[in-house]
């Protein structure tokens, strides 16, 4: 299964009829055609459809025919924990991120998710500890719509210095969260974080 977001709406592609009713106002649609996809795909896109559950039974090709529609960019980050449990967030633009970024031209997904936590966090002591669920969401830049596929990995820090956000990213605040401060954090958050965290402190 794969989960792409766009803003607070969710196009899903299986090739397993799941119920998701009770998550999502959805319309159901088995695969017939690329054509029929991108009309249907278009209408969350235009916002005239909440969400979209795309079921085939081959769900590598799907996978790939939906992809073909887009732009494509890779990007890592990292859930970046230190030794009380709390997780490090950004707040960019004026919502609370994870933080992330473009893979580089021949970095590897590990070395680019550390380098991103480092630019955008000021820390210095990071350590992957393992790979979590990628994330995809699709966002529109100079008219060209791109689907954006982010590598996560959980890692560790014991940073205990001055955390300084990078501002050219629109980075104002750079925070460690607390279990108990997770939920009011998430409510101005991205539902692919949203959904990334509970992934991974469940």
């Amino acid at each position: 299964m794969y989960k792409v977001f766009i803003n607070d709406k969710a196009i899903i592609l299986t090739d397993n009829h799941v119920d998701y009713t009770s998550q999502f106002d959805t319309l159901f649609i088995k695969y017939k055609s690329e054509e029929a996809m991108k009309l249907s795909v278009n209408l969350v896109l235009n916002k005239q459809l909440e969400n979209l559950v795309i079921i085939a039974e081959d769900l590598n090709e799907l996978w790939r025919n939906f992809c073909a529609m887009f732009e494509s960019m890779e990007a890592a980050g990292g859930v970046v924990k230190n030794d009380q449990g709390a997780i490090l967030f950004v707040l960019k633009n004026g919502v609370w991120d994870l933080p992330k970024g473009k893979i580089d031209s021949g970095e590897s997904m590990e070395d680019a998710a550390v380098r991103e936590v480092k630019e955008e966090c000021g820390v210095d002591d990071v350590h992957i500890s393992r790979p979590l669920q990628d994330s995809y969401h699709i966002f529109t830049k100079d008219d060209q719509q791109i689907l954006k596929h982010t590598n996560w990995f959980e890692m560790t820090s014991n940073h205990n210095g001055e955390l300084k956000g990078d501002e050219k990213e629109g980075i104002t605040e750079v925070s460690w969260i607390k279990n108990d401060q997770l939920e009011e954090i998430l409510s101005n958050s991205y539902p692919s974080i949203r959904d990334l965290i509970q992934s991974a402190t469940s």
